[in-house]
This record gives C-alpha cells, sequence and structure tokens, in this order.
C-alpha cells in the first residue's frame, strides 16, 4: 500500500488551495516553491502541483514535469512523512526542465522539512 497515490490524497478544491496560499507555511528548495498546512493526525496528506504556464507553454511539457513531481511524492511520502500529516501544494518554478533525479531530492527534503520544524 505505500505505493498508491488515491484520489483521498489529491487535492482538488480551489477554496483549500487559495486559503493553502493565503494562510500556508512557504518552502523553498529548487525547482519547487511549496505551501503547506499542518492537517490533524489520522488524517492522510493531501498533494496538488503546479507547473506554471509562463514558464512552459506546450502542455505536454507541463504534464511531464507534473507527472516527475507526483511520482516523486508517490514514491517517498511515506518514509518521510511519518506521523506527520499536511495539505501541500507545489509550484514548479524552474524555467527549464531537471531531471527525476533532482526533482526527487527536493520533494524528499520539501516533505522532510516540516517534520523537522515540529521536533524543534
Amino acid at each position: 500500500m505505500p505505493f498508491l497515490f488515491p484520489k483521498s490524497q489529491k487535492l482538488t478544491s480551489r477554496d483549500e488551495i487559495s486559503q493553502l496560499v493565503s494562510h500556508g507555511k512557504t518552502l523553498f528548495k529548487y525547482p519547487f516553491k511549496v505551501w503547506y498546512i499542518p492537517r490533524p493526525d489520522g488524517w492522510e496528506p493531501r498533494y496538488v502541483v503546479s507547473v506554471p504556464k509562463k514558464n512552459f507553454k506546450r502542455a505536454v511539457h507541463r504534464n511531464l514535469l507534473k507527472r516527475r513531481t507526483r511520482e516523486a511524492i508517490r514514491l517517498n511520502q511515506k518514509e518521510i512523512l511519518g506521523s506527520f500529516t499536511a495539505d501541500y501544494f507545489f509550484v514548479y518554478i524552474a524555467k527549464e526542465f531537471c531531471d527525476y533525479s533532482v526533482i526527487e531530492a527536493a520533494v524528499k527534503e520539501l516533505l522532510h522539512t516540516p517534520k523537522k520544524h515540529l521536533e524543534q
């Protein structure tokens, strides 16, 4: 089960996304800017990934970067998050393509950072 990315983990509500941006905490790790809001224990973490059309005009390229990001999240969320759950909004801010290894390293660090702040 740790390698699933079900619909319950996808953040789709415009209202919740706008609340996440306006009230959430911000993290930055190239090539992402991330907003997050902690959720109560026992809830699943939820994610949304965005690649701006301003930086990548073709939908094929935007979709490729979103797929790579979601895959990195899917493969690493259980081992990193543990008991910490939150809503996450990942925005790809780089103007060029990054390899999957760069994306995965950034996602790992970004998912691990909020948990480190709570432990301090």
